[in-house]
């Protein structure tokens, strides 16, 4: 599968818990007001990779503790990242995802209530292989550098596994 990427940080310590090696997402149509990375947006623009060439350069780099998928949205290419997650979580490397969807969204939509139009079964797929989520729109009038691994007040750190198996956020404790 390919993925448009818009960079890669392959030693990340502000983009989750431990050593990262975050990927950028090309593509966001959340446009938040004072987005740290309005130049992944563009839904075309970026480079295409392949997502077996990523897992090699993440496997050559073995001091890691895990993966982040931010962007842009990462959630946008969810089914193309959903087998290269898997892979990533069987070398036994955690998973987190930024996202400016709210994860409420996606209990909705497991649930069949009304959620927002755009979340898809790839989506929930995806996140349920994810460790933790990072949700929530960058909100410039919550900014806080107070934010361990956020940028604004509104953005939880949510358990995926228990969140999903519960029917309801459960925040992220670092257990």
């Amino acid at each position: 599968m390919k993925v448009r990427i818009a960079g890669i940080e392959k030693n990340s310590i502000v983009d989750g818990e431990g050593l990262r090696y975050t990927i950028f997402l090309q593509g966001c149509n959340h446009e938040c007001k004072g987005c740290h990375n309005p130049e992944t947006w563009d839904f075309n623009d970026g480079t295409e990779i392949d997502t077996n060439e990523l897992l090699n350069n993440i496997c050559e780099d073995s001091i890691i503790d895990g993966v982040t998928l931010s962007g842009g949205d990462p959630l946008f290419q969810a089914d193309n990242l959903i087998e290269f997650a898997k892979q990533i979580k069987d070398k036994g490397l955690s998973i987190w995802i930024y996202t400016g969807f709210v994860f409420d969204e996606f209990l909705k939509y497991v649930n069949n209530e009304k959620a927002d139009k755009r979340i898809t079964n790839g989506m929930i797929e995806l996140l349920k292989i994810a460790d933790v989520v990072v949700d929530g729109p960058f909100k410039i009038e919550r900014r806080s550098l107070n934010c361990t691994f956020r940028g604004s007040t509104n953005q939880r750190i949510i358990d995926t596994k228990k969140s999903f198996e519960n029917n309801k956020i459960i925040e992220y404790t670092g257990e």
